[in-house]
């Protein structure tokens, strides 16, 4: 009922699902039949709730968030902390422009921890740059499983 007021509300085109629910589970299942029901795209990969997982996943978000056709979109993990901070983050440092610094403080505004959600901020550290490039070659990072579309 909730999903389907805020999608009515902010007349959502795409949501952007971070793992919020295993695979094929009640909740996911639900979700995934509401969203369809509502003619709403989702885009479903799997990271770990602690923000960390397949790179991949991140490159194949900010492509999602930086097509218009896409929005509004919502972007959605278990909590609305560790992997959904990381997504936007990583939008506004790659795709705005806005220092990573500036990033982080606006996502700590939004339930991300600097301190409390490390394995997220040592995560950022090792494989951003690593991201930025994929996304802006239009390419994924080798090693991986694709996420490509």
């Amino acid at each position: 009922e909730m999903l389907t007021r805020v999608v009515n509300e902010h007349h959502v085109r795409t949501v952007i699902d971070l793992g919020a629910d295993p695979v094929g589970s009640e909740h996911d299942t639900a979700v995934a039949g509401t969203l369809a029901g509502l003619g709403v795209k989702r885009i479903r990969m799997d990271l770990s709730g602690d923000g960390t997982g397949n790179p991949n996943c991140y490159v194949r978000a900010l492509r999602e968030m930086a097509d218009p056709a896409n929005h509004p979109l919502l972007i959605q993990c278990g909590a609305g902390a560790q992997r959904t901070g990381v997504a936007c983050a990583l939008y506004e440092n790659i795709i705005r422009s806005v220092p990573l610094d500036a990033a982080l403080d606006h996502a700590e505004q939004h339930r991300f921890s600097r301190t409390k959600d490390k394995p997220a901020m040592d995560y950022l550290a090792k494989w951003k740059d690593a991201i930025e490039r994929a996304y802006r070659d239009g390419t994924e990072i080798e090693g991986f499983e694709s996420m490509a579309k």
